[in-house]
Order: structure tokens, then sequence, then C-alpha cells
């Protein structure tokens, strides 16, 4: 009996290790003291152990302008869609309670489609009138290869702040439609590598 009291005894004083397995998170970057939505889109993690944190980010919009043409001016009509995604995870190094150190390695894809175009009418006399138009639409898709270095600290339980470093690596391609007297249409790729860093990530716990 004496054994299991000091026992208890013990265990009360002693420092506990916060269980963080199935804390789920909204994740917003925070950009010269206003909070913006993280990379363009929703972004959500939840940790799976101690240790191990899967994140991912969801994004979509939609735009379409339109100006009429008059006699003196052109008129262009521009619409613009868009949508991605981006998974990972995060492998953390718990330094106490409340600052961890960790790695990540995250897969993105993105698509987008956009067109533009432009109409003019000219009136030179009474008789003649020019009018002219030119289109272009443009369809692309990139793949990116992120690998990350970065550091969570939490400020309370359920709040917490971090920033990183990442090397990514992206791949574009797409094809470009160009309508105007004639039709043609060309492909596009570009390849990029390189270091950036991150804004601050706020996350609420919830």
């Amino acid at each position: 009996m004496l054994l299991i009291t000091v026992q208890l005894f013990a265990q009360e004083n002693e420092p506990g290790v916060i269980e963080r397995s199935g804390m789920r998170a909204l994740l917003f970057n925070v950009n010269e003291f206003n909070l913006t939505s993280f990379n363009g889109g929703i972004g959500l993690k939840e940790w799976t152990s101690n240790r191990a944190v899967s994140f991912g980010m969801i994004r979509g919009s939609f735009s379409k302008t339109k100006k009429d043409k008059t006699e003196n001016l052109s008129g262009s009509e521009g619409t613009q869609i868009s949508g991605g995604f981006k998974l990972g995870r995060e492998i953390h190094f718990m330094l106490g309670n409340d600052l961890s150190p960790y790695f990540s390695f995250a897969l993105g894809f993105d698509y987008e489609k956009t067109k533009n175009k432009i109409e003019s009418y000219r009136r030179f006399d009474y008789f003649y009138v020019s009018t002219s138009s030119e289109e272009v639409q443009t369809e692309a898709f990139s793949i990116a290869l992120e690998v990350s270095l970065g550091m969570e600290y939490f400020i309370t339980d359920k709040i917490s702040i971090g920033g990183q470093y990442n090397l990514a690596a992206l791949y574009k391609g797409g094809e470009e439609k160009i309508k105007t007297y004639y039709e043609d249409k060309r492909d596009f790729s570009e390849f990029k590598i390189g270091l950036t860093s991150s804004s601050f990530i706020l996350s609420f716990y919830f």
C-alpha cells in the first residue's frame, strides 16, 4: 500500500507530456499582421501520433469580367477557373511541451484555365467600319514536390504559430490557343527548383 501511494505521488508531481494525438487544427497564414487563407485555400492538419502530423490544403476560384466596346474603345471579356490541393506529412521532435522542430514533405497539384477575348470597333467614315477580335485561351496544370524544415511553437494548448523553409521543385505544362484571323495553338512547359520561406503559419486547434 505504501509503495502504491509513493508511485501515485511521484506521477502527480512529474511534468507529463501533453497528448497531441488526434488534435486537429485550422491553418492560416499571417502577413504583416493580417490573417490570410493558407496558401490561397483552406488548410487543415491532424496529429496522428505525438510525433506525426498529416496536413492538407484545398483551393478553388472562378472569376469573370466583361467590358462593352464603343466606337472608340475596345471591348473585352475574360474568365478564369483555377483549383488545386496539397497533401503532406510532418515529423516532429518535441523540445518540451511548447516547442516542436519538424521536417515535412508534400505533394501539390494545381489546374488553371483562362480565356480572354478582345473585340474592337472603329468607324473610319459613314460607310466604312472595321471590326476585329482576338481570343487567347490557356489551359495549364502544375505538380510540385516540397521538402521543408520548420518550427512550431504552442502559445497555448489550442493556438500555435510556426514558420518553415521550403525546398520545392515545380513542373508546369499546358496549351495555349490563339484565335484572330487564323487559329493556332502551341504547347508550353516550365520547370523551377529553389529555396523559399513561408509566412507565419497560425494554427487554431479544435
